[in-house]
């Protein structure tokens, strides 16, 4: 079998100072390469966009958005971009430091994550996110395969990074240069706000429930909504309860301020959400020190054994295979009527879950204005 042919880029140098070493990965915009700085000598990721996107405008707009928006935040939980430009063929390009890391869907895939790691991880996001929130910058694509984890230089423990920026939402723009229009959903359907999902307009609150939904899943391995259709998906976001934690992670039993932390963020009203990236940092790690605890769960009966029946046991509740759905921009296909419609929000029935961080419970929820 032949070997793989090696890509043309890897030993050229982009723009007369970046020596490209070797490819790291590819995705539908572009392709991410190990470089060199030919004077520094300092190695970082270089971001190359498909050389027949550069006549895309929208592709190119996304593209110029992640680097500027990354570069305003300058953040230590934000992967720090170092430069941008045109290479002489004419595709666009972004340096970036080099995450030599695991994605943290890469860890979520090992299994549920202790409590103290959900902790530290969360309230690292929650830092990047406060600073992002604080200069006018709403992520809109947060998930883990954005984010990055990467071994602290002193002491045990991770660095967590997020990354692309890419769709991110500017206050300060002007509506000329919005990549986005009315009626279009855009990011990744599993961790799409119900606002968002509907196709209405974002703050920094859709942030914070795609980061319940990050919680939610590094403690239980699952998204609380899997579908493999996306517009049902979407209409879980809009119109389902989440399941209870326990409902994903039956040998699991997390403590109630865990709880209200994590269906705190998943309110389908915006209003009732916890309020800030600030906020939830807090009380994320208040629950610092608290245990989950686990759950025995009695074998199934062998076949033509009887059972003795029991007076003491719980029934159990088996976990969901996980169903993979197609991230990206995607509309909102049966969930608006028309660009400017409004998607009306089912209140949520709340007899298994906790009420919202530092915010009264309510017996229903109305939907936010899109």
């Amino acid at each position: 079998m032949s070997a793989e042919p090696q890509d043309p880029l890897v030993g050229t140098v982009v723009d007369g100072r970046y020596r490209v070493l070797s490819r790291i990965s590819e995705g539908g915009m572009g392709v991410v390469y190990r470089a060199e700085h030919v004077f520094l000598k300092r190695d970082v990721a270089l971001k190359r966009l498909h050389r027949e996107l550069t006549e895309q405008k929208q592709a190119v707009a996304r593209f110029e958005r992640e680097a500027q928006a990354a570069a305003k935040i300058d953040h230590p939980n934000v992967c720090q971009v170092l430069d941008c430009g045109v290479g002489d063929d004419g595709a666009f390009f972004i340096a970036m430091e080099l995450l030599d890391g695991v994605s943290l869907d890469a860890r979520i895939a090992q299994g549920p994550l202790p409590l103290s790691e959900i902790i530290d991880i969360g309230g690292q996001i929650c830092d990047a996110l406060a600073r992002a929130h604080e200069l006018g910058i709403v992520h809109r694509d947060l998930k883990p395969e954005n984010v990055m984890l990467l071994p602290r230089r002193e002491g045990p423990g991770v660095v967590a990074k997020i990354m692309d920026f890419g769709i991110a939402k500017v206050a300060q723009e002007g509506e000329g240069k919005k990549l986005t229009q009315a009626g279009m959903v855009f990011g990744t359907p599993q961790y799409m706000a119900p606002e968002q999902a509907a196709g209405g307009a974002v703050d920094a609150r859709a942030d914070l429930y795609a980061l319940g939904i990050i919680l939610y899943e590094m403690a239980t391995g699952h998204c609380p909504f899997r579908s493999e259709n996306v517009s049902a998906l979407l209409m879980m976001h809009l119109t389902q309860p989440p399941p209870p934690l326990e409902a994903m992670a039956p040998h699991l039993r997390f403590p109630e301020p865990f709880r209200a932390v994590v269906f705190g963020c998943l309110e389908k009203n915006p209003a009732h959400r916890v309020p800030t990236a600030t906020a939830l940092a807090a009380a994320l790690r208040n629950c610092a020190g608290l245990q989950v605890e686990p759950v025995t769960i009695p074998p199934p009966p062998v076949a033509g054994a009887v059972a003795a029946p029991t007076l003491l046991a719980s029934p159990a509740v088996g976990p969901h295979a996980t169903m993979p759905v197609t991230a990206g921009s995607v509309p909102a296909a049966g969930l608006a009527a028309g660009p400017h419609a409004t998607v009306p929000l089912a209140p949520p029935t709340h007899s298994a879950v906790p009420p919202p961080v530092g915010l009264p419970a309510t017996a229903a929820v109305a939907a936010p204005a899109l």
